[in-house]
């Protein structure tokens, strides 16, 4: 839809007839919506349904049309209404939700402007009302069946009909969406996939604290997240699991500042350099190299490990079949006296 496809709709909606010409459909325009507020005393309203597939130069345009005429009167309210993350990827949507977050805890969590946030102790209930989880070893093991699950329910998904599709669009959106598929959906999908999983961990932390506090949730803490899901590997459960470990793990274990260096920015762009793959792409390159290891010791052949080793022989097969045939070649046009 182009701008002045917008404007002649709207001038039908309001009973003008559209001109071909811009300047004067404006003014009709305008003069429409001065005698609903002056003389019928109406605010009118426009809604624009599914804006993040709006251009750029669409909503410069629009910008234009609403202060042609309206620099001194609210005469005209346009909602946008749309799902604007959904036209960023990568690392740009990654820094849209943190600025969200940003907005959530130091505003929507903040008691000074809402009285429904919690502010006293939270009680430690009976799971299941029957095991107790007050003492700190009971809650650990609660919390260490919570991350088994959700890793089981993430692999699950992983390989089912909606992780082959996040994958897809992950790798190539434009092919995923020639496919049939609602790109629009499929990223709906993996926000509310993630939100659970962020707020069953939310719930678990709060319950550990017993107590609820804006300061535990700032931005940096979810820079940490990031952090230690860019250091474990993207797209590997085993990668965030081990970026965790060793974000916190050096944090807490290495002794003295000097060790705890691999735990900063400087130290995490280290690793970064170092292994780009992540730790994750590390611990199954290593995984695959022992179990290489072992299958040739044993002479056992596995295709899944020695696909990459068949591609080569394959390949230095060939050049030997094709240097074969060159030397054959030269030998004959030597024998019939050629050049």
């Amino acid at each position: 839809v182009s701008p002045l496809d917008l404007y002649r709709s709207l001038a039908e909606e309001l009973g003008v007839r559209p001109s071909h010409r811009r300047a004067q459909l404006w003014t009709d325009i305008k003069k429409a919506l001065v005698h609903l507020v002056d003389e019928r005393n109406t605010s009118p309203v426009v809604v624009i349904d599914e804006a993040q597939h709006l251009s750029d130069r669409f909503l410069i345009d629009l910008s234009g049309f609403l202060n042609f005429a309206f620099d001194s009167r609210d005469i005209l309210t346009m909602w946008l209404v749309g799902l604007p993350a959904l036209r960023l990827r990568g690392f740009f949507l990654g820094v849209t939700t943190l600025a969200f977050s940003a907005a959530v805890s130091s505003y929507f969590l903040n008691e000074q402007f809402f009285d429904w946030v919690p502010t006293g102790r939270i009680e430690r209930l009976p799971l299941l009302g029957q095991i107790s989880v007050e003492s700190p070893t009971a809650f650990y093991y609660v919390s260490l069946v919570g991350l088994v699950l959700v890793a089981t329910a993430v692999r699950g998904i992983r390989r089912s009909r909606t992780g082959r599709v996040l994958i897809a669009l992950r790798e190539n959106e434009a092919a995923t969406q020639a496919y049939g598929i609602s790109v629009t959906r499929a990223k709906l999908t993996a926000f509310a996939i993630s939100g659970f999983i962020a707020s069953f961990g939310g719930a678990l932390f709060v319950h550990h604290q017993q107590a609820f506090s804006p300061v535990l949730y700032l931005p940096d803490q979810s820079l940490l997240v990031f952090t230690s899901t860019v250091i474990g590997g993207l797209g590997s459960v085993t990668g965030a699991i081990l970026g965790a470990v060793y974000l916190r793990g050096a944090q807490w274990f290495l002794p003295g500042p000097r060790w705890q260096l691999f735990a900063n920015a400087a130290g995490v762009l280290f690793v970064l350099m170092v292994i780009p793959f992540g730790l994750g792409g590390l611990y199954f390159r290593a995984r695959d190299h022992a179990l290489r290891w072992v299958a040739e010791r044993r002479g056992l052949i596995v295709p899944s490990l020695l696909a990459d080793r068949a591609a080569e022989a394959l390949v230095s097969e060939a050049d030997a079949a094709r240097a074969e045939e060159t030397g054959v070649e030269e030998a004959t046009a030597v024998v019939g006296g050629g050049p």
